[in-house]
């Protein structure tokens, strides 16, 4: 029995017109450039909900550590 492959390595395998129109139509493509600008206000916004989700977010893998740590270090 063959192993499945990893998607990345299928797709860019089988990819039907090759690897660098694939990645020019994805990541390279411009058909939204110029409809938003970045202004002030969303900054004022945004640089705040990142730090607040960051903080928490290391909180959440503190306390995975330390019940790690419970369960690692437990006596019966």
């Amino acid at each position: 029995m063959i192993p499945p492959l990893p998607t990345a390595v299928f797709a860019l395998t089988f990819a039907p017109k090759g690897v660098l129109p694939y990645i020019r139509q994805h990541f390279l493509d411009r058909t939204f450039q110029g409809l938003y600008q970045v202004n002030s206000f969303d900054l004022a916004l945004l640089i705040p909900y990142f730090i607040v989700l960051i903080i928490l977010a290391s909180y959440g893998a503190h306390r995975y550590w330390l019940v790690y740590l419970y369960y690692k270090h437990k006596k019966n």
